[in-house]
């Protein structure tokens, strides 16, 4: 009886360790916001999940599954940096997430819209409205470019697996991902902090060996300041004509035609917003001009798929806006989501 009585009791000791864990990470997550919110431009986000998006994508959806209008962004690392709430507070109601991914391209979408869909409810999807922010650099590739470390992502506990024909699907029923989702949230963030200290522990390791000073991160206020001079956009145009292709791909224009017909069947609705570039990025890059000539024709036919709508967000942004070649200072971020907000509520109105 009592070698029966100990594995039990340890059994109980380890549930009752975990179940523990479970409360006090969802109250750490509850105290800083993360659980509330899908918003990969949140400080409290980055330091749970990183900064590129893919783990926030896939294990801090559970906002998601809050009945009502759901406002979703998605895009590129261009994306990333804007601020839900400031895109909500120009529509009024409707919740707004922000699950872009640094890297990604229109082929990459689909999978991401997938992945919104599994949360929320069926009933709400045509309160559903995705903003795609789109720029020639989402339109270089012939193929999908974060699926491999985005499936990689989804695998990482168990909550997915690969099927035999290599697809990356659930491996429980999806009735159960909500508590899939906060099970793993002891996981999360032992893993994110074990990650810091290997990463701090590295960057001091080789300043000691290379006698060098630790150089500090990118923070919001070296963005802000940043000033790319005449120096600088040279060296910028002279990598970008030398590794990035000189023509936007076709098959990316279809892609996002298939990701709006996949959108507007759910009965959701897309709003397909182009996003600025400074002008001296735009003057030197020939894929720019490649994508100015030709996006017409494929928006053309885009926008006759219901619930399709664009906005062009292209002007009214000056160069020292940006901090680099593409990236809004946090500063214009600010105002880039103030123009997104009224640009969806232009094409759509408020939400239902």
């Amino acid at each position: 009886m009592k070698l029966i009585r100990l594995p039990l009791i340890c059994l109980a000791t380890v549930l009752t360790l975990y179940i523990g864990a479970v409360v006090i990470s969802s109250a750490i997550f509850g105290y800083f916001g993360v659980g509330r919110a899908l918003d990969v431009s949140s400080p409290s986000t980055y330091a749970v999940f990183g900064d590129t998006g893919f783990s926030a994508d896939v294990y801090n959806r559970l906002p998601l599954a809050k009945p009502g209008d759901h406002i979703v962004l998605i895009g590129a690392s261009n994306m990333v940096p804007i601020p839900t709430n400031i895109v909500a507070s120009r529509l009024g109601h409707g919740a707004v997430s922000n699950m872009s991914i640094d890297g990604s391209t229109v082929q990459d979408w689909p999978r991401i819209v997938s992945l919104a869909y599994e949360m929320i409810s069926k009933a709400d999807y045509r309160h559903t409205t995705f903003v795609a922010g789109v720029w020639y650099g989402t339109f270089l590739s012939e193929g999908a470019s974060v699926t491999s470390p985005l499936n990689n992502e989804l695998t990482r506990f168990g909550i997915y697996k690969h099927d035999r024909t290599g697809r990356v699907i659930l491996a429980i029923p999806q009735s159960m991902l909500p508590i899939a989702l906060l099970g793993v949230r002891p996981f999360i963030l032992s893993s994110r902090i074990w990650e810091s200290l290997g990463y701090a522990n590295l960057t001091v390791s080789r300043a000691a060996l290379s006698g060098s000073k630790i150089a500090g991160g990118a923070d919001v206020f070296s963005r802000n300041v940043a000033v790319v001079d005449t120096a600088a956009r040279r060296a910028m145009l002279l990598d970008l004509r030398n590794t990035q292709p000189h023509a936007v791909a076709n098959n990316a224009f279809v892609a996002l035609g298939d990701l709006a017909q996949t959108i507007s069947q759910s009965g959701g609705r897309l709003v397909i917003v182009d996003l600025p570039i400074p002008s001296w990025h735009a003057q030197g890059a020939p894929a720019f001009a490649d994508y100015q000539k030709r996006k017409g024709f494929f928006l053309q036919q885009i926008l006759q798929i219901p619930g399709v709508s664009y906005v062009n967000m292209q002007s009214g942004f000056p160069d020292d806006d940006f901090y680099d070649s593409v990236h809004p200072k946090p500063i214009a971020a600010v105002a880039w989501a103030k123009r997104i907000g009224d640009g969806i509520r232009g094409a759509i109105g408020s939400p239902d």
